[in-house]
């Protein structure tokens, strides 16, 4: 048999209950809300992008920086180039498409045009 309790006992200890059970029904209910854990994820997940983001400026900002007065000096050049440049490209075209549908055929003419231009320079 179970002793008599004193009834501020048994209040206490049907609070106690209470309040584990309560922290367990709360902690049931977070699991199964999918909804929130995925956008967590998701916040997660864009924490960490903007992270290397910025990461990723820090290391190239410099060499970006540096590239800009080359480029500035190449577009005298590639403006004079441009004239000859659409005169060859109904010519290309062709070409671009074969190598499209035969990559393979592509790389192996590059590579023979590449020996040649070697072999002429030496």
């Amino acid at each position: 048999m179970s002793e008599a309790k004193d009834p501020d006992e048994l209040r206490a200890e049907i609070e106690r209950d209470r309040q584990a059970l309560g922290e367990t029904v709360e902690a049931l209910a977070a699991k199964a809300d999918v909804k929130t854990q995925v956008q967590d994820k998701v916040e997660e997940q864009k924490v960490q992008f903007r992270q290397k983001q910025h990461e990723a400026q820090e290391k190239l900002g410099p060499a970006i920086e540096q590239l800009g007065p080359a480029i500035e000096q190449l577009r005298p050049v590639i403006e004079k180039l441009r004239p000859a440049l659409e005169q060859l490209r109904p010519k290309l075209d062709p070409a671009v498409q074969q190598a499209r549908e035969r990559p393979a055929a592509a790389a192996g003419a590059l590579l023979v045009l590449l020996w040649l231009l070697r072999r002429i320079r030496k």
